[in-house]
């Protein structure tokens, strides 16, 4: 069984058409979103919305989205979760789009999975708060502890990566250079989320970890603390990019471009 993944797509209906057209090119049915889909109460949120379902119902094509930073948070938190196949409860925002909720675990084939969105936004004080910003974007201490307490899945979503030293190098070295040039305060505020999403992926022990919210693409193979295990760290990339879309085998939980 294979899937599609995609990175950030941040509200940019002809990428994601022609996502779902390759996708579906493929013979796949089934896109997991790593974040920064495009969940937003603004018209061009809905018009985005609207246009990926149509696209998704004309090409027999499913997206289950692990929330990113830049996605209406209260929305995804209070919406009302629905089983209509093996995935399980989730929030449907379309006819085949699906929000998974923090800490959801499911199996696709043989391959269990755990999902934790959000993401701290480091350009947060140039947004609005209940616009394009909303402090429920971070992962709460009970999220974590769910996930903790779920223990072993195979493979990790996220948007977020994890902390130095669970990182892609390219990752690493946005975290440790700052080439925004951001300040102490908000550094800071992006470093707790990381340090919440560690504390989970170590519990979770995955084999495969993917994340996107970097705009950058990048892999490395990371020896795990505990019972011998490793772990594939991929960075998917955003919109327009190459390294936006991959296809991921379950049988061999390996990944190729399309």
């Amino acid at each position: 069984m294979t899937v599609a993944v995609a990175g950030d797509w941040d509200s940019t209906i002809d990428w994601a058409r022609r996502c779902i057209e390759t996708v579906a090119g493929q013979g796949i049915h089934t896109l997991l979103h790593l974040g920064d889909f495009g969940l937003s109460p603004s018209p061009a949120g809905q018009a985005f919305l609207a246009a990926v379902d149509e696209a998704c119902l004309e090409h027999d094509v499913t997206i289950y989205v692990t929330p990113g930073n830049h996605e209406n948070w209260p929305a995804i938190l209070t919406a009302p979760v629905a089983e209509r196949n093996e995935i399980g409860l989730v929030a449907w925002f379309g006819e085949r789009i699906a929000v998974l909720p923090r800490g959801h675990r499911f199996t696709l084939g043989d391959s269990t999975f755990v999902s934790l969105g959000g993401a701290p936004s480091i350009d947060y004080e140039f947004r609005v708060s209940g616009v394009d910003w909303w402090p429920e974007e971070m992962i709460t201490q009970d999220d974590v502890a769910a996930v903790v307490a779920g223990g072993h899945a195979e493979i990790m979503l996220a948007h977020d990566a994890p902390d130095a030293p669970w990182q892609t190098d390219k990752v690493a070295a946005v975290c440790a250079n700052n080439p925004g040039g951001w300040p102490a305060k908000v550094r800071a505020y992006a470093t707790s989320g990381r340090r919440r999403l560690t504390e989970a992926f170590l519990a979770v022990e995955p084999e495969l970890y993917l994340h996107g919210h970097y705009h950058l693409a990048d892999r490395k193979h990371l020896k795990l603390p505990s019972r011998g295990r490793s772990c594939n760290m991929v960075a998917l990339d955003c919109e327009w990019t190459p390294g936006n879309l991959q296809f991921l085998d379950l049988t061999t939980l390996s990944l190729t471009s399309h």
